[in-house]
């Protein structure tokens, strides 16, 4: 099961922190194996991704464990990036 996200800008919105919440408290109902935020853009905002993070790393999983954490960009792009984001630090690594 993947709970994904998928934007055609930057930003998780006005509120990144509210919408990161909203996805996590989704894959863990569906108890996903992969959680996605996708954007068409070349990059996320430091403060979208920081959103992520926090409402991942800090959210009580009822299997334990949060899923895999993907983290695309450029979606569509020849020069499409997909990473994994270590939910304990925030960084990222090649998928």
């Amino acid at each position: 099961m993947i709970v994904a996200e998928a934007k055609s800008s930057r930003t998780l919105g006005d509120r990144p922190p509210r919408e990161a919440k909203k996805k996590v408290e989704a894959a863990d109902t569906f108890q996903a194996d992969q959680l996605i935020f996708a954007t068409t853009e070349t990059a996320w905002e430091s403060r979208s991704l920081s959103a992520i993070h926090n409402a991942v790393h800090q959210h009580s999983w009822a299997s334990g464990e949060p899923p895999a954490l993907r983290i695309i960009t450029a979606l569509g792009l020849n020069t499409c990036q997909d990473q994994r984001m270590d939910y304990q630090d925030g960084q990222l690594s090649p998928w």
